[in-house]
């Protein structure tokens, strides 16, 4: 018994082209988004209403690759650092539907699934070329060797963009093994990479946008802002489920660097984080009271280390260092739920959850220090 999402399969993403998370999630119900630049410069995203953008990060949803964050222990995220080409299908989840997975976040979450399932070696590659320099190139390969399923699968896509100053490219790797032993359980291991890199036009005046649609501001042209990120994840699961018993655990490892340099008034960003996340869950099937109960017990905890810098951007140029911080984040999280089923088209459900947040900032800069 599962609280299901609303699922963007592959058959929906088949024959248009998918650039930007809009092309993925525009359909979903209850999920709101308005582009930014365009391509994969983040855009402003919501779920039910909740969801919160300050440059350089995104907050109040959760990016995750099954089931485990792509973002940071603190809640935040760069959803560039999120390619859905790489998943068989994205769920969706709203509000409190995502308290198991992303217990921290409000709105909810989208989870990129891509477990394969069984089967002969299949391998695919898609290329796709458009207009302004747009370039993509996708591969992907899945085999079953010895009851291992085995997975790979990369994309590049680059394009120059409509507007000056709006050039990005994006690399992305992914590789897993999926083994289930004869005694019962499941194992997968994966790993995920990707580096975005992008120009930012940055906005235009009415006027400007009407006479001049393809230009850059002055101050984008004095100051070039631009984003270089590179992230990442290895996971590993353990799954196993009886006809009374389902246990699921599993630890992930992500490791993200991210450097911004954004207009003068903001100036440049260069950080370092490293975060964990450990997941267990506990269900159990029985009857009681006329009907059948699933029990089951989850668990979140989350810890992130993240050292940030921050400069002066002189007309493009890194100038002197102003602010360097070492941020810690810890989440930790449990759920207890009882799910009744009391005739085939009436479910009761009853829960807790319980929430620990900590956030503490080291302030390490030292003014009269040479920086």
């Amino acid at each position: 018994v599962t609280r299901l999402p609303f699922a963007v399969t592959r058959a929906a993403r088949e024959g248009r082209g998918i650039v930007t998370l809009m092309d993925t999630f525009g359909r979903a119900p209850g999920v709101l988004m308005q582009e930014s630049f365009g391509g994969f410069e983040p855009p402003r995203l919501s779920i039910r209403g909740s969801g919160l953008q300050s440059a350089p990060s995104s907050r109040g949803v959760a990016i995750l690759l099954d089931s485990y964050p792509l973002g940071l222990a603190d809640g935040s995220f760069n959803s560039a650092l999120v390619d859905p080409q790489i998943a068989d299908r994205i769920e969706v989840y709203l509000g409190n539907a995502s308290s198991r997975h992303a217990p921290a976040a409000l709105g909810g979450a989208f989870s990129l699934i891509t477990k394969p399932a069984p089967g002969p070696t299949v391998a695919t590659v898609r290329t796709e070329a458009g207009s302004f320099g747009a370039f993509r190139v996708f591969a992907t390969g899945d085999t079953t060797r010895a009851d291992s399923i085995l997975r790979g699968a990369a994309t590049f896509a680059r394009q120059d963009g409509y507007r000056d100053h709006s050039r990005q490219e994006r690399l992305t790797l992914f590789a897993s093994a999926h083994y289930p032993f004869h005694t019962g359980p499941e194992v997968t291991v994966s790993v995920y990479h990707a580096r975005p890199i992008y120009d930012v036009p940055g906005p235009l005046t009415y006027s400007i946008a009407q006479t001049a649609p393809r230009s850059a501001s002055a101050d984008v042209l004095r100051d070039q802002p631009r984003r270089e990120s590179d992230t990442t994840q290895v996971t590993a699961q353990l799954f196993r489920q009886t006809s009374t018993f389902v246990i699921e655990t599993g630890l992930s490892a992500l490791h993200t660097e991210d450097w911004f340099r954004q207009l003068q008034a903001n100036g440049i960003s260069d950080s370092r984080s490293d975060d964990l996340t450990f997941r267990g869950s506990l269900g159990r099937r029985f009857e009681f009271g006329g009907g059948e109960h699933f029990v089951q017990f989850n668990t979140t905890l989350s810890r992130g280390w993240r050292d940030l810098s921050r400069f002066v951007n002189d007309a493009g140029a890194t100038g002197r260092r102003f602010g360097h911080d070492r941020l810690f984040a810890t989440t930790a999280a449990f759920e207890a739920e009882d799910i009744f089923r009391l005739r085939e088209n009436l479910v009761v459900t009853a829960g807790a959850t319980a929430l620990a947040l900590r956030r503490d900032i080291d302030d390490r800069f030292a003014p009269t220090s040479p920086e």
